[in-house]
């Protein structure tokens, strides 16, 4: 039997339905846009629906690629950390938490706020990093008090 490029099993013109669909919508750019633009104008709430639940797959689905952890260990971690971040403790309130991870071992840690996450990994989750900007905070807050 023949296969795409990709692989898969042929569609037509010596590609499969994928990468048919995708050349398709190349060659058909400005008709494919219409289509859409006029959908999504006679449409908002499906389409604010399905984003969102899109939104929450694909999410799901890279925490599961990027971390070997299971959707059921997140829940029970969530549960347990009682909607609170598990570096500041402070609770996620309406922001969408992030699942932090040892970058060199995959290993899940728990769910951070963003800002949390995006300031351990700007010190590359390096303790000795961390602990100079400690000094250096702990440096100027004694000038202030003083």
């Amino acid at each position: 039997m023949n296969r795409c490029k990709c692989g898969r099993k042929l569609y037509a013109k010596g590609l499969c339905h994928n990468c048919y669909s995708v050349k398709w919508r190349q060659a058909h750019a400005s008709q494919t846009n219409a289509y859409n633009k006029a959908y999504r104008h006679a449409n908002p709430e499906k389409v604010a629906a399905w984003e969102k639940s899109y939104r929450g797959r694909k999410r799901d689905y890279l925490r599961r690629l990027k971390m070997d952890v299971s959707q059921e260990q997140l829940e029970s971690t969530m549960k347990r950390q009682k909607g609170r971040c598990a570096l500041c403790h402070w609770p996620f309130g309406k922001e969408i938490p992030a699942a932090d991870h040892d970058h060199k071992t995959r290993r899940f840690r728990g769910f951070i706020h963003r800002n949390c996450n995006l300031g351990l990994g700007f010190f590359h989750d390096d303790i000795k990093r961390l602990s100079l900007a400690i000094q250096y905070l702990k440096k100027f807050t004694k000038r202030r008090k003083a």
